[in-house]
Order: structure tokens, then C-alpha cells, then sequence
């Protein structure tokens, strides 16, 4: 069972879903949360060359930019634990102050996972157009598995599995196991195959995994070569799910391409939370 939970706050605002996510989550499973606010110096301040003797301004600009960025994190991170008192919720907050992926990965060193939130709520949900790369850079980095929250969330009843039997997949499988997360919710372990046989022997391991930890686990073999992100996607749709599982990231240069390529259709188009590992 996982005891405790690292959430990386937005500097600029909009963590709203994310927060009553991570705060949800901490009533039900009983989790100490740490919240951190980062502040990138690097991403805030702009590097453009400015004219002889305008070196002045822009640092006073760039003093007085840092001013109000430092002021709405620690807005964001009283507001955070503002919320956690008025549930009950235990929690600590920090702000730092370096590259965002190295910090929040050095933070989560201290938990048993991550709660980040994707997207800021100014795009309809399942269609936003954030850069994921910022996002994909803290996965990376982190040693620890992570809950992507995206900008809406409803409570979670369902949960699907997405299981290939690879290593990335197993990991993801086990960290969930592990976890005791949503243990009293129905869970679909869904394996795509070409062959029946094949997605309906890799999803059935899982499954025997995960009923081994507790979990009521059904397999949903499918038969399909192509679009692993769309079928994923419209199962998790279909069934009504509140949470998908996926691992994330392969060691050879092929796999890891269609496996980023997977894992970033997901994360851009999903409308429910995504517990990954890798």
C-alpha cells in the first residue's frame, strides 16, 4: 500500500482538478501528501538579445516578472494547503526554485508517487493542445510511478488496465498492485494482439496478478494490429472508466517510438487520469 504522494502544483494557477484529485485520493487511501511548487527561472524569464544599453530594463523587467511569479506560487501553495486542512487532509508544501523535471524528480524521491495535473482547464478536455514534452520530461526523470490528472476528473468506479505483457507494462503493473489504489473497483485488463489466443494469455496473466493483490480483475482480449491509442481510448470511453493504467517508455530506439507514440495520444486525448510507470 502506498502511504504517500508528491503533487506538483502549477506556478501560474489552474490547479484546481489536480488538487481535489490529490486531496480525493489522500481520504480514501489514507496517503500523506507533500505538495511543490516550482519555479523555472529558465522558462519564466525570456533570453532574447535586447540593444546596446536596454540591459537594465530587462533585468528590472525580469526582477519584477520573478516578483509576481513568486508571489502566485506561494499563493497556490497556501491555497493547496488551505484545502488539505478543510478535508482533513495531512499535508506539507515547498517552493523551489530550479529546472522543473529535477526538481519534482529529487521531490518525489521522498514518496511513494507523483499526482501532476496535464492540462490547464482553458481547453475542452480530451482535445488540449499543451506541449507535452514539459510533461514527458518529468515522467522521465522520476523514480517513482505517477498519476496524470487531466483538466476535469470525476470519481473513480471503474479502472482499466492497458497491458502488452512488456517490461514497461509489467513495471506499470506491479506499481499499481502495489499501490492498493481504487482496490474496491472493478478493473478491465485490456490486451491488444494480433492473434486472440495471444491477447487473451497476456491479459489473463495480468489479471491473475492483480486478483493476487485483491483486485477483481476481467480480461478484454483484442484482436487489433494498428491504432493502440484509439482502441485503448474507446474501450476506456465504452466502459465507463474512471482511471487507466499504462506502463510507458521502452529501452530500444524502435519500441520506445511506438511506445512514446502510444503513451503521447493517450495523455493528449484522455478525459480520466492516467497511472503510469516505467
Amino acid at each position: 500500500m502506498y502511504h504517500s504522494a508528491l503533487v506538483a502544483l502549477h506556478a501560474e494557477g489552474g490547479n484546481e482538478v489536480l488538487s481535489q484529485m490529490a486531496i480525493d485520493l489522500a481520504s480514501r487511501q489514507h496517503l500523506q501528501l507533500s505538495a511543490v511548487v516550482v519555479i523555472d527561472a529558465e522558462s519564466t524569464v525570456s533570453h532574447e538579445a535586447v540593444p546596446l544599453g536596454a540591459s537594465a530594463f530587462k533585468a528590472r523587467r525580469d526582477d519584477a516578472l520573478m516578483t509576481q511569479v513568486r508571489k502566485k506560487a506561494q499563493e497556490e501553495s497556501d491555497g493547496f494547503a488551505q484545502r488539505c486542512s478543510e478535508h482533513g487532509v495531512s499535508c506539507t508544501t515547498a517552493i523551489r526554485e530550479g529546472h522543473l523535471d529535477e526538481e519534482i524528480a529529487l521531490a518525489a524521491q521522498t514518496c511513494d508517487m507523483m499526482v501532476v495535473g496535464h492540462g490547464d482547464g482553458t481547453e475542452a478536455c480530451g482535445e488540449t493542445r499543451e506541449d507535452l514534452s514539459q510533461l514527458h520530461s518529468m515522467l522521465e526523470s522520476s523514480a517513482r510511478a505517477c498519476l496524470v490528472v487531466p483538466c476535469r476528473a470525476e470519481e473513480v468506479r471503474r479502472v482499466v488496465v492497458a497491458y502488452d505483457g512488456s517490461l514497461q507494462a509489467a513495471r506499470a503493473l506491479h506499481d499499481f498492485a502495489v499501490s492498493g489504489l481504487w482496490q474496491d473497483c472493478p478493473v478491465d485488463v485490456v490486451s491488444l494482439a494480433a492473434d486472440r489466443e495471444e491477447a487473451t494469455e497476456t491479459a489473463e496473466r495480468a489479471a491473475v496478478y492483480l486478483r493476487t493483490h485483491d483486485y477483481a480483475a476481467e480480461t478484454h482480449p483484442i484482436v487489433a494490429r494498428f491504432d493502440v491509442a484509439n482502441h485503448i481510448l474507446e474501450f476506456v470511453k465504452e466502459s465507463d472508466a474512471g482511471a487507466l493504467v499504462m506502463g510507458v517508455y521502452g529501452k530500444s530506439r524502435w519500441h520506445k517510438f511506438m511506445v512514446g507514440t502510444a503513451t503521447r495520444s493517450i495523455l493528449r486525448a484522455t478525459t480520466v487520469p492516467v497511472f503510469v510507470s516505467h
